[in-house]
């Protein structure tokens, strides 16, 4: 008997050691480091900034001629944020050329960037929400987007 009393205490004293009513969230993924380790297709080039040969990673099968997911440059050619107020783009336009590189930094998890107007997705591209995520311009044109949680907008013009 003693020995199933002795037994019981220890299974309860590690049962509620066990015991945490405390959720804490798994860390957010950073796209440059999560890109970084999907895009194993030329581990032999060390292509710290992203060039022309970047290959596409997570981009929709019909965006794949337009606007590429790439992993983050040092340096990228436009950088898009939130303004502190979150209620904005910041810039809310920007210029490049073709194969240069976006980077949108949403500073905080409520923002994201999706191509097309609030309401009308065009399924080119689309970040998800607070992540900062990469995006290469392939082809001419204007890219219109919005954050779908606040519906504030910006272009995109592709020289």
């Amino acid at each position: 008997m003693r020995q199933i009393t002795r037994l019981a205490s220890i299974a309860v004293f590690f049962l509620a050691a066990c015991a945490d009513d405390e959720f804490i969230p798994p860390p957010a993924i950073d796209a440059a480091t999560d890109a970084a380790v999907i895009d194993t297709t030329d581990v032999d080039a060390a292509d710290d900034d992203a060039g022309p040969d970047a290959t596409a990673i997570d981009a929709p099968i019909d965006a794949a001629s337009s606007v590429m997911v790439v992993a983050c440059p040092g340096t990228p050619d436009l950088e898009i944020g939130v303004n502190g107020g979150g209620t904005a783009y910041m810039p809310s336009t920007g210029t490049i050329s073709v194969n240069e590189i976006v980077r949108f930094t949403p500073g905080d998890p409520n923002h994201d960037l999706v191509s097309g107007t609030p309401g009308s997705a065009d399924g080119l591209f689309a970040t998800p929400l607070g992540q900062t995520t990469c995006l290469r311009f392939t082809a001419t044109g204007t890219f219109p987007f919005f954050c779908t949680v606040h519906s504030f907008t910006g272009t995109i013009t592709v020289n």
